[in-house]
């Protein structure tokens, strides 16, 4: 699944990030897919202090689509960004399947609790003597599609059948 299949018709969408370096990079790369999409983007940055304002100018701006950029801190205001996303009907795509499951659009991502899971292995390595300079990097492998059907109806999109049918999960 790919962004260009998701918001095929967007004409404008906003990149929501945190202040982060690692943020700023993942917004970068979908920078450089937007033209390719003929899709206007616009950067947005919130922390966790300033997501009401942030919601209120998105709101004002009112574009055809969001990609939610989630850290931590904001993960855990994922509720508040879906409700916000509900109520002025904004397809929203989130890079964790958690956030699909509790009413987002789409997501396509790791799961952030497969994720824990993987660092509390780490961890595990570190406290029985590991050296962390000498564990390997690794990166996720499994990168899960979920659609969730009530939230596009709610806010009166359709979904394509090939979207559909490349999801590992569709929510009803």
């Amino acid at each position: 699944m790919t962004l260009r299949r998701v918001f095929i018709r967007a004409a404008a969408a906003v990149v929501l990030t945190a202040p982060f370096l690692a943020m700023a990079q993942q917004a970068g790369k979908v920078h450089r897919v937007a033209p390719s999409l003929c899709v206007e983007l616009v950067h947005a940055e919130h922390t966790p202090a300033d997501i009401d304002a942030t919601q209120a100018a998105l709101a004002r701006q009112r574009p055809n689509a969001l990609v939610a950029s989630l850290t931590g801190a904001s993960y855990a205001q994922r509720q508040q960004i879906v409700e916000f996303a509900l109520k002025v009907r904004l397809p929203v795509i989130y890079p964790f399947p958690e956030v699909a499951e509790t009413g987002g659009l789409i997501s396509y991502g790791v799961s952030a609790f497969d994720l824990a899971r993987h660092a509390a292995h780490y961890v595990d390595k570190i406290l029985k003597g590991a050296k962390p300079g000498d564990l390997p990097v690794e990166r996720p492998t499994r990168f899960e599609p979920v659609i969730n059907l009530k939230t596009a109806r709610a806010i009166g999109i359709s979904i394509s059948q090939s979207i559909l049918l490349r999801a590992d999960r569709v929510i009803e």
